[in-house]
């Protein structure tokens, strides 16, 4: 298993671990499967990979666990790729005054 590089609620470890998983399994198929098998892949799941659309998921993942600031980085990534992303907009300013409103109480 691949060293945990960051630290986080309890509630991400099973997310971790199917990453870490889903890479061995991805390193696998790279040493054994021949080189010219091609991997279909739908257009739509590439388009989302491409557009961070992922990081509009574990923004809210982070969000619902209670760890704030990797919601924020998540969102953060999300609108770097998608600017006219109103509702992400919206949530990373909701988490950045939630985290003040937090350090003032």
């Amino acid at each position: 298993m691949f060293p945990s590089v960051l630290k986080h609620s309890p509630e991400i470890v099973p997310f971790e671990k199917l990453i870490h998983e889903t890479l061995c399994v991805m390193k696998c198929k790279q040493k054994t499967l021949s080189k010219i098998r091609v991997e279909n892949i739908e257009e739509k799941t590439r388009a989302d990979f491409e557009t961070k659309k992922p990081y509009d998921f574990l923004q809210l993942c982070y969000y619902q666990t209670g760890d704030h600031q990797n919601a924020a980085n998540a969102a953060f990534t999300n609108l770097v790729y998608n600017s006219d992303h109103e509702a992400m907009r919206e949530n990373l300013i909701s988490i950045w005054l939630f985290q003040k409103l937090m350090k003032i109480l």
